[in-house]
């Protein structure tokens, strides 16, 4: 994918619109350390070789003054890469960015099966879905995707982490009977009997099962 981003030449299908303003915003961020769109990011747009003049560009007007009028997260990111390559800086964001939702999604399955088929269904997902051709377009999709997977992660991740700790403790005690991880300190437990929908985990890490007599 990398190989095939750094080989890539954005600037002969044109750029327009909001994928023109975040490459603009993230150049202006690292050459002027501003949001500001001036006389220099025109010239730079040109000398990039984009075309004659910028098209579409989403501007905010203050006074006699224009400001890029796009979220800055996703520039600001891009544009310490922009001193590597101007025109492939998204593309190289994009790039990476998708390889951290195929590593998210492989560590979210591993929770429920093995490594082969979490990296079968990883790569399904994001490999073979429209998701990969969003790497080579200059836009946030990906980053905002990535946003909620790892919101998603840091949320749900220790309570997945939880229920599956908790179907082998359930296995090992008695049908009814609540199972007691005695600790210094605390003590976990886990409502065996209960649905799926019902469970109900006072603990998010089960480090040893000692079933009741």
């Amino acid at each position: 994918l990398l190989a095939t981003v750094w080989r890539t030449r954005p600037e002969k299908n044109g750029i327009f619109m909001d994928q023109m303003t975040f490459l603009l915003q993230a150049i202006s961020i690292a050459r002027d350390g501003d949001l500001e769109y001036a006389r220099e990011d025109r010239e730079r747009f040109v000398r990039l070789g984009w075309g004659e003049e910028p098209l579409g560009l989403f501007l905010r007007r203050c006074d006699s003054r224009y400001f890029f009028a796009k979220p800055a997260a996703y520039a600001a990111l891009v544009a310490p890469l922009t001193w590597l390559d101007p025109n492939r800086a998204p593309l190289f964001l994009n790039a990476f960015l998708w390889i951290v939702l195929l590593e998210l999604t492989y560590r979210w399955l591993r929770r429920w099966t093995n490594a082969l088929v979490a990296a079968v269904l990883s790569v399904a997902c994001w490999g073979l879905s429209g998701a990969v051709f969003y790497v080579f377009v200059a836009h946030p999709d990906l980053f905002i995707a990535c946003l909620l997977a790892l919101c998603l992660e840091w949320t749900f991740g220790p309570f997945a982490s939880a229920g599956s700790n908790g179907k082998a403790a359930a296995g090992a005690a008695t049908p009814n009977t609540p199972a007691c991880v005695e600790e210094p300190d605390s003590c976990h437990w886990i409502l065996p009997s209960a649905t799926a929908s019902e469970k109900i985990w006072l603990s998010c890490v089960i480090t040893k099962t000692e079933p009741n007599a």
